[in-house]
């Protein structure tokens, strides 16, 4: 048992790239972040917690004296969202979309202008979700990312410079292993009974776990050829019953758990 969990551990602190501060514990992990603001370029990293929250901080490669910080959380009915403040007296809010447990991507208004950003992504992997300045393009400097004219040749390429963080969407068990490992340490984690209340397993489970379905996939599936069968507002009915179905399924499980050990087989699939 305690190779399984010793294993989970170092497959949930290894994703995307993410560590562990020093003092946080199990439920908090830190990871990069590439932004545009105003069509200049920020870096930095964020700090997310079991909850949902969390904090970033990021200053600017064209001038170093100007940096952000911020804080983001998750709600149940509202979603990923956050704001942000600039040593210059800007400020930001923004919206995101989670990828995996610990990576993503998002966009947002600035007192400055519009802002995209990601995090828990490399510079390879960020370029698609990153709304970048008109003629420039990301390249690996010397030390740390840049932007650069797009028709400037680059000394170093971002693919032979940057190799792209492991994808742990790829490997479903890891994914589902990490999570569940993350879950089970909030229930222990909590002596006074409350994570297992039902409001508590609603926020555990909008935070950790949601996240990682796809539900109108899941329902196409489902339901087969009678997909393509229903109007738009029927299949959007069904996605969200769908949904409901799930949560009410995992949220008795775990208001019941007490301990219990979850192992997960090998995954038996073809990649991809």
């Amino acid at each position: 048992m305690r190779r399984i969990l010793a294993a989970g551990v170092a497959s949930f602190v290894g994703l995307a790239g993410w560590a562990m501060p020093a003092g946080a514990g199990l439920l908090s992990t830190t990871g990069p972040v590439i932004a545009i603001v105003a069509d200049d370029l920020f870096l930095g990293e964020a700090e997310g917690h079991l909850g949902g929250s969390g904090t970033i901080r990021i200053q600017s490669q064209a001038k170093p004296e100007i940096s952000c910080r911020g804080q983001f959380s998750h709600r149940s009915g509202l979603g990923d969202k956050g704001d942000m403040q600039c040593s210059d007296g800007a400020t930001a809010t923004f919206r995101f979309r989670r990828l995996s447990l610990v990576r993503g991507y998002g966009t947002g208004s600035s007192s400055r202008g519009p802002m995209s950003f990601t995090y828990g992504l490399s510079a390879t992997e960020s370029e698609p979700y990153l709304k970048l300045p008109p003629g420039k393009a990301l390249s690996q400097g010397t030390k740390e990312l840049q932007l650069v004219d797009a028709a400037q040749p680059a000394p170093a390429k971002l693919p032979a410079a940057v190799p792209a963080a492991p994808a742990p969407e790829a490997a479903p068990d890891a994914l589902l292993s990490a999570a569940t490992l993350v879950v089970i340490a909030k229930l222990r984690q909590d002596q006074n009974g409350e994570a297992n209340s039902p409001a508590m397993i609603a926020e555990l489970m909008e935070a950790t776990i949601l996240p990682l379905f796809d539900f109108r996939h899941m329902a196409q599936l489902a339901v087969a050829r009678n997909w393509h069968l229903a109007s738009a507002a029927q299949q959007d009915a069904l996605v969200a019953e769908f949904r409901t179905l799930l949560v009410r399924t995992y949220s008795t499980a775990l208001t019941n758990y007490r301990n219990q050990a979850i192992e997960y087989k090998p995954l038996r699939m073809v990649p991809g």
